[in-house]
């Protein structure tokens, strides 16, 4: 196997994960800075209605549970519409990932190719993009 090959193991074993109150502190934080505004859709909202989402899920990759590059501020209907979709069908979420702003893919991509734990598939919806792409993927998941 080629030493620039990155492994991806297909299963990771989730560890609980307490939210502590530096992790809430954090998460304020990352709003004030973003300006208290969903990073998909524009809405502002006050501070207690905004949301924090993990890119890499924090049950499975509790190393970044405070790192803000893999955070992005959501209104109540986004992260609704995010946590909902990757229940459904990991494409359905890589499309919720593709449709972000793409200077919000931009800033967050970075870091999800650094940490070599990305899979492919989050690192394509974020690079590209193409919606229409991980729209008929997930169609095709959820109809099988």
């Amino acid at each position: 196997m080629d030493s620039d090959a990155q492994e991806f193991p297909a299963i990771r074993r989730l560890q609980p994960y307490k939210c502590t109150a530096a992790d809430r502190k954090f998460r304020q934080k990352v709003k004030r800075e973003r300006g208290h505004v969903c990073e998909c859709c524009g809405a502002s909202d006050v501070p207690e209605k905004l949301a924090v989402h993990h890119i890499l899920e924090t049950r499975t990759f509790p190393q970044y549970a405070r790192e803000a590059l893999n955070m992005i501020v959501l209104c109540e209907r986004c992260h609704t519409n995010i946590t909902s979709a990757a229940q459904l069908a990991d494409a359905a979420a890589l499309r919720f990932y593709a449709s972000l702003p793409s200077q919000i893919r931009e800033r967050h991509l970075p870091f999800l190719v650094g940490t070599k734990v990305a899979r492919p598939g989050l690192l394509d919806a974020f690079q590209r993009g193409n919606v229409e792409y991980w729209n008929d993927r997930a169609v095709g998941d959820l109809t099988r």
